[in-house]
């Protein structure tokens, strides 16, 4: 059994991320409403819901995938504001993504890189780092996700478990300071899922700021720090996993979690 968090994730005291009366509306659907939220540098935060209820977008806005229209982000030094011009949100993005890294449910790793060759490949195309530099740190993240014996091999000859730890290197060799994950797991078959999750607690453990959209309520439940419970584009609920899943103060928390669990 994993350590308990307070025992894993040194906490600081000014949050590493900021989420201030996020709000996005396509046409006269709100998606997102008033969400705001903090995540401390060296935690993980799970986020729940029903399908539907936001989670992917709010994701999307954290990493400039998608556009918001009011309130605002702060990533480390770099806030991107709902009302900030063309201009200042391009700057904006571009400073957020060399904070940010983001793992989707598909793998979308390169068909005709090995494993060795999707790590390696993005620092030495975005930084211009050196051949043998970029393969020596990829050779590094592959060990670090349990795959040095699969450096060789192409994403065909590699189980979806397998795929998506090599994503996750691949994301890691940027040296974000915060993971963005989409429901990660969620394309695995279930006999695969716990290798991918394993790899986030080793993350945790090591310090990593993550932020997980997930149905793996176990996983949220043991390995979060904070757990937030979206509902209608909004946070219903927020507090540490033994108060979500322990004793939840929502009665549309309580009816997620029973229908979910009941599963």
């Amino acid at each position: 059994m994993s350590e308990s968090p307070s025992a894993n994730a040194p906490v600081s005291a000014s949050p590493l991320i900021e989420v201030a009366h996020l709000a996005r509306s396509v046409g006269s659907i709100v998606i997102l409403r008033d969400i705001s939220f903090t995540a401390a540098r060296s935690t993980l935060t799970a986020v729940i819901g029903p399908s539907g209820s936001g989670k992917s977008t709010v994701l999307r806005c954290l990493n400039g995938l998608e556009a918001f229209d009011g309130g605002s982000i702060r990533i480390g030094p770099v806030t991107l504001n709902g009302t900030a011009t063309p201009a200042e949100r391009e700057a904006a993005v571009r400073e957020i993504r060399r904070e940010t890294g983001m793992v989707f449910q598909q793998f979308n790793l390169f068909p005709h890189h090995t494993a060795l060759g999707n790590v390696a490949l993005a620092p030495r195309v975005v930084k211009g780092a050196a051949r043998e530099v970029t393969e020596a740190k990829a050779r590094e993240l592959l060990a670090k996700v349990g795959l040095a014996d699969r450096a060789g091999h192409y994403p065909g000859q590699l189980s979806g478990g397998q795929q998506q730890r090599v994503a996750i290197a691949r994301v890691l060799a940027m040296e974000p300071e915060v993971l963005l994950y989409d429901e990660p797991t969620s394309a695995l078959d279930p006999s695969l899922v716990d290798e991918v999750l394993n790899v986030m607690r080793d993350l945790r453990r090591n310090g990593m700021t993550q932020i997980v959209v997930t149905h793996e309520m176990g996983f949220a439940r043991e390995a979060a720090d904070q757990v937030l419970f979206l509902d209608g584009g909004g946070v219903a609920e927020s507090g540490p996993p033994s108060q979500i899943f322990g004793e939840p103060k929502e009665a549309r928390t309580r009816e997620f979690l029973k229908r979910f669990l009941s599963n």
